[in-house]
């Protein structure tokens, strides 16, 4: 009788994933997430959308395993465009994107990566008025705010129209500019963390903090941010922050996160951060430029 072939990760079965699952799970001592199943048992993301449909919760499921703290059950598209009808309902046009997500229930993270920019996320709104509310007064106002020409988001200086033929000079010191972004009284893009605070402080307001101190020691920043949706009544919580240019900079500081709630970043490198992050780089396209 010749030997049975040795289990490799080449010829995993579903029974040998969800197996691995309730051992993780047993050795943690704990629920565990999708991230740290993949980290601690070594089944790759491979085999886990090869054998399993409906990924990690399938997995999850069978193996018996409760959900991570951390978990959020992933919103319908309907749920997510019934807040929005709300809020822009309350203010009765498009709103910036400050103004919307300051008011909310749910986090910019959320529409961004279901619907992408803000307009195709309009696109997709007006299409949620026209099926469920077709005599809403709200339907010329997103249609004529469709039809608007888009504006260039900044007037980055233009070199060559092929930026591959472009002449990099070596130099053994870093350059003191970043990018050309154009932002307001800001037209690079920051290389340090003064810069960075800099930068929050013209975006603080439509954000929804308000800043009580910025100061010498850890973390960097003291403030209050709005967290209530209702325009009726406000509700600020209290926010400590800490200014890196590179999320991960945080973890190589040694900054022990029980004294933080929040990194405030130009990049977000990071994915296993366990505080909020909020990344300028990518806020600042939601925002006015002037």
């Amino acid at each position: 009788m010749k030997n049975a072939k040795p289990k490799t990760m080449e010829n995993l079965t579903r029974q040998d994933v969800i197996e691995a699952a309730k051992n993780t799970a047993k050795t943690a001592g704990r629920p565990i997430s999708h991230k740290e199943f993949v980290k601690l048992s070594g089944v790759s993301e491979h085999h886990i959308n090869r054998l399993f449909p409906e990924g990690w919760l399938e997995i999850q499921r069978l193996a018996g395993i409760p959900h991570h703290p951390k978990y959020h059950r992933i919103l319908s598209d309907e749920e997510l465009l019934i807040e929005y009808h709300r809020v822009v309902s309350t203010f009765g046009r498009i709103p910036t994107n400050a103004f919307f997500y300051s008011r909310a229930k749910f986090s910019d993270q959320i529409y961004f990566t279901r619907f992408g920019c803000k307009r195709d996320m309009v696109k997709r709104y007006l299409l949620y008025l026209e099926e469920n509310h077709p005599r809403s007064p709200l339907l010329p106002v997103v249609r004529a705010y469709l039809n608007q020409k888009k504006k260039p988001h900044c007037s980055e200086p233009r070199v060559s129209d092929n930026s591959a033929h472009q002449r990099i000079w070596n130099s053994p010191k870093a350059g003191d500019f970043g990018k050309a972004i154009d932002f307001r009284s800001l037209h690079y893009a920051p290389t340090n963390e003064k810069c960075l605070i800099f930068l929050f402080g013209i975006m603080a307001w439509e954000l929804g903090f308000v800043v009580e101190t910025v100061r010498e020691s850890y973390p960097d920043c003291i403030a209050k941010r709005r967290v209530d949706p209702s325009p009726q009544e406000e509700r600020w919580q209290h926010i400590r922050i800490e200014f890196e240019m590179k999320s991960s900079n945080f973890q190589k500081h040694r900054h022990n996160p029980a004294n933080c709630d929040a990194i405030v970043c130009w990049k977000h490198d990071w994915p296993d951060c366990t505080l909020e992050v909020i990344e300028l780089s990518r806020l600042i396209s939601q925002l006015p430029q002037r």
